[in-house]
């Protein structure tokens, strides 16, 4: 379980790139790894490697994270590689947001 959520106690309003760092942080406590931080076109990107098995409790952790990309009026996805999953999420950065997930 993440010591807190997303955007706790963080600044009200932020960048996509410290929405990027907020979320790599998220994805490290919730046991992810091999995270890249990357800008592609009008996105930054954050990359976690997934392997699996997963508990439920894992891809629930996962799915929550990856939807508040989506709040942000990000998209995201998971890649299926040889060894596991790869998660990515793209974070748009001409519109800074307040963090938090949805309905919180």
């Amino acid at each position: 379980m993440r010591e807190r959520a997303l955007g706790d106690g963080g600044t009200p309003l932020l960048s996509a790139d410290a929405r990027a760092d907020e979320l790599t942080e998220q994805l490290m406590l919730a046991g992810f790894t091999s995270h890249k931080k990357y800008e592609l076109g009008d996105y930054v990107v954050v990359e976690a490697e997934v392997v699996r098995p997963l508990s439920a409790d894992a891809w629930r952790e996962l799915y929550e994270l990856l939807a508040t990309v989506s709040a942000w009026g990000g998209k995201w996805g998971l890649v299926s590689k040889r060894h596991g999953l790869t998660a990515h999420a793209s974070i748009k950065k001409t519109s800074p947001t307040r963090l938090g997930r949805p309905g919180a």
